[in-house]
């Protein structure tokens, strides 16, 4: 992603940049600013790119999402998919922050988590120890 916004937008951002570093840089040297403005120049040459960073990021994003809302809608199958997925996460959401502790509530004790891996080591450890060579 980050290739396709400096493919689009890239060249000119650095090309701004630049030309604002060098500005900055030369009149530091002809000594028409301070080093104090000269930071500030550049602080704010950099929160500039940033910005024009961010807003074609942020543009990319918009067109990507246009696209694929697009597709979701023409398409019964992706909308089938789609839904398979959110329905299969919230189903892993609820499982985990209620299904779980309600389980534990149950039985009474939670499992450690040190017996199951050693009870996992003993079923799978055998055809590794016991092999014949």
């Amino acid at each position: 992603m980050l290739t396709a916004i400096f493919s689009q937008f890239g060249m000119s951002i650095i090309n701004g940049v630049l030309d604002r570093f060098l500005e900055a840089f030369k009149a530091y040297e002809n000594k028409q600013i301070s080093i104090e403005e000269l930071r500030t120049r550049l602080y704010e040459a950099m929160l500039g790119v940033v910005k024009e960073i961010e807003v074609a990021h942020t543009d990319a994003l918009a067109k990507i999402y246009q696209a694929f809302m697009g597709a979701l809608a023409q398409s019964p199958l992706m909308q089938r998919v789609w839904a398979t997925a959110v329905l299969s996460q919230l189903f892993v959401l609820v499982y985990h922050q209620f299904g779980i502790p309600l389980i534990v509530l149950i039985i009474g004790r939670p499992m450690s988590r040190a017996g199951n891996i050693r009870r996992a080591g003993r079923r799978s450890s055998g055809p590794i120890c016991c092999s014949a060579r």
